[in-house]
């Protein structure tokens, strides 16, 4: 995305895990649970760690067709519909910047959480496990 400003041209990163710190990673992880509840494999893909994105490249229907059969295999139609209605919590950042720890919660009142790993690779935050 570029835009005009006073004559400069200024370049925005669309990339949602391009922002440094515990904000950035945060971003990346709503942008991935979008991407889920979108149905949007491809996208959700691409939020990936690219060791996981390879990894799953491998399967039938490439990256994207593993994403679906695994979202399929973890949740019931019914679930599948509210994961858009995951909560996404506070994000604790390791090891020199490099690793964040995003804490996520569902159901009722956020009785059910877990955390998703994410890690900065060539500047971008990507979900290593979730």
């Amino acid at each position: 995305m570029a835009a005009a400003v006073t004559g400069v041209l200024v370049l925005r990163d669309s990339d949602p895990g391009a922002e440094p710190g515990a904000k950035g990673a945060r971003k990346l992880v709503m942008a991935y649970i979008d991407a889920l509840a979108d149905d949007d494999m491809r996208e959700a893909c691409h939020l990936l760690h690219p060791k996981v994105a390879s990894s799953m490249a491998q399967a039938d229907g490439g990256c994207p067709g593993a994403m679906r059969s695994q979202t399929g295999d973890r949740l019931s139609g019914k679930e599948r519909s509210k994961v858009g209605d995951i909560d996404v919590g506070a994000a604790r950042v390791e090891g020199e910047g490099k690793v964040a720890r995003v804490e996520v919660s569902a159901g009722s009142g956020g009785s059910r959480k877990s955390t998703v790993t994410v890690e900065r690779v060539d500047g971008h935050w990507r979900v290593l496990e979730d």
